[in-house]
């Protein structure tokens, strides 16, 4: 038998087995239990972190805005009252066709107490009981609202200025990112988010390039940065003496906030500023990192997809890479010269005895190495004499027979073998692929698709490489896990 490896190539995180999804989910176990479609439950995951450090996530949640600008404020993202959010909200509610009757409901209320007392902001007492009695006879429609509005106002135009000014592409980036920027535009507008990133961009033009996870830690660290100076003409500075939290008066001594400012939110009271700094710079920031190191390095890979682990699988084993740092590809073709370069990684990389002959295979592409390793061991034969096509798709009856010529030079058993009679599309096996296709559906290794075809024409997709792949690893225990 040749010489495989038994040992992973690349040790899996035990982290990365976790799902983000899960994770943000679990943000709001407890407090507020979604009940919804897949789809919607995947795009609440974008909001989820500002609404657990808003309001525990909850749509009825009203504060009492204490040595806060914004004033009272309302609902899980916490929409202020001294900007008249809420209001906004409403007439949102109205005009987008999104709920017209809770719009005119909050309208009316907030109306009645401007009548009531024509110099106050108008969210009194009738507000605040509208307000309650919608969450109550309607949380998860009036936390949808909420988000909805969040997303129309606040962060869908935030993620289109970033990609227009800095090419920053949020919805080809991680969740993580996609978390941070709606909880800044949140907490900033979105004018003032991108002004956090207006100054990641002066101090660094190419932050866009950097993973996610340093361009979040940056834009936190700016979002809640300290400075010795007042910012503003009305900026109050933290001073542990007027706040009575035993909390936020250690972290003040702790991190040497004494008489000192947040340079984005020093107009509000020492105790909320402290808080800021608290939630700003550890906690929501470690959730973040969390949430980063929990998720999946391929956004274009759904954890919940037939084949989310069998690509997790390779990948941790190093047998497949990327297209690019942030996508896997999963529904690509795969070519010839990539499956070649697959197994050659499953039999540690071997030096080859031979230089290809391969005309067309030149020695300075990626897989030059790995080419000559196959055709000196007889698991690639070329398209013609001189020519292999390394870059033409390879159908899935290539890559049956490439990966049954590689169980054989294994030395493993390729006795197994099946009537392919039950397949309606059998015919259409090449007489040269049919052991091989024989081979693979009595081992277990494919068993057609759900209609019950082969598909031995096709192109194959790097999700069924990765599922064969991990299915043949298995079927010949070449891995320990």
């Amino acid at each position: 038998m040749k010489k495989i490896l038994k040992k992973p190539i690349v040790h899996a995180p035990a982290l990365r087995r976790l799902c983000c999804a899960m994770l943000a989910a679990l943000i709001m176990t407890g407090v507020f239990v979604i009940h919804t479609s897949a789809a919607e439950a995947d795009d609440f995951l974008i909001g989820s972190v500002s609404a657990k450090y808003e309001s525990n996530g909850n749509p009825a949640t009203i504060s009492t805005g204490a040595g806060d600008t914004g004033g009272k404020s309302y609902g899980a993202y916490q929409f202020a009252s001294s900007y008249d959010v809420p209001y906004t909200f409403a007439q949102w509610c109205i005009d987008s066709g999104s709920d017209a009757v809770i719009g005119q409901q909050l309208i009316n209320a907030y109306q009645a107490d401007k009548s009531a007392d024509p110099e106050s902001k108008g969210y009194g007492g009738q507000f605040d009981s509208a307000w309650r009695s919608i969450a109550a006879a309607q949380s998860q429609h009036f936390l949808w609202l909420q988000h909805g509005y969040i997303k129309a106002q606040y962060y869908d135009p935030t993620v289109s200025q970033l990609y227009s000014r800095y090419g920053l592409n949020v919805n080809a980036r991680s969740l993580t990112l996609k978390n941070a920027v709606w909880s800044r535009a949140v907490q900033h507008g979105s004018s003032g988010c991108l002004n956090l990133f207006a100054a990641l961009y002066a101090v660094d033009p190419s932050f866009v390039s950097l993973d996610d996870l340093t361009i979040v830690t940056r834009l936190y660290e700016e979002s809640g940065a300290v400075v010795n100076t007042p910012p503003y003409s009305n900026s109050q500075p933290i001073v542990k003496a007027n706040v009575t939290n035993n909390t936020l008066r250690n972290l003040i001594d702790t991190y040497g906030l004494e008489g000192k400012y947040l340079k984005y939110y020093s107009r509000n009271s020492a105790a909320v500023q402290a808080g800021v700094f608290q939630r700003l710079r550890i906690n929501e920031l470690n959730d973040l990192i969390t949430m980063y190191q929990n998720e999946y390095p391929y956004y274009d890979v759904v954890v919940n997809s037939w084949y989310f682990p069998y690509v997790e699988w390779v990948v941790d084993h190093g047998l497949m890479v990327g297209t690019d740092p942030h996508s896997f590809s999963p529904e690509m073709t795969t070519y010839r010269a990539m499956v070649v370069e697959v197994l050659y990684r499953m039999s540690g990389s071997p030096t080859p005895n031979m230089s290809t002959t391969f005309a067309d295979v030149s020695p300075t592409s990626y897989y030059y190495r790995s080419v000559s390793w196959a055709q000196e061991n007889g698991i690639i034969y070329g398209t013609t004499p001189t020519t292999l096509e390394p870059e033409r798709d390879i159908t899935r009856q290539e890559l049956i027979a490439m990966l049954y010529r590689y169980a054989i030079f294994c030395g493993f058993d390729t006795s197994a073998t099946a009537d392919l009679s039950a397949f309606s599309d059998a015919s259409l096996v090449a007489e040269w692929a049919l052991p091989a296709t024989q081979w693979s559906v009595g081992c277990n290794m494919i068993a057609g698709d759900d209609l019950g075809l082969l598909n031995p024409e096709n192109s194959a997709r790097r999700n069924e490489l990765a599922a064969m792949i991990r299915r043949f690893a298995e079927i010949y225990q070449i891995y320990t896990y």
